[in-house]
């Protein structure tokens, strides 16, 4: 059986979870929604798909929340 998690109430915020607990899914979730401008993204627990207005508050907050944590700036590389 699968599990499925109840994405229906918050998606944005299971998104960002997803992004902050898994480098590679936080990798692809930018490739998709936000370079590939797609409001569709399939997970293991089942296919989300944003509204204008969740997809638009998902690149703000994966801007503001996920991007300081997964890469790192030249500065701080040399």
């Amino acid at each position: 059986m699968r599990y499925r998690m109840n994405t229906a109430a918050d998606k944005v915020s299971h998104l960002i979870g997803c992004c902050l607990r898994d480098k590679a899914e936080a990798e692809r979730m930018y490739r998709v929604i936000i370079s590939g401008q797609t409001r569709k993204i399939d997970l293991i627990t089942g296919s989300i798909l944003l509204t204008p207005e969740e997809h638009a508050e998902f690149v703000a907050r994966f801007s503001a929340e996920v991007e300081p944590t997964i890469w790192t700036s030249s500065f701080l590389k040399h």
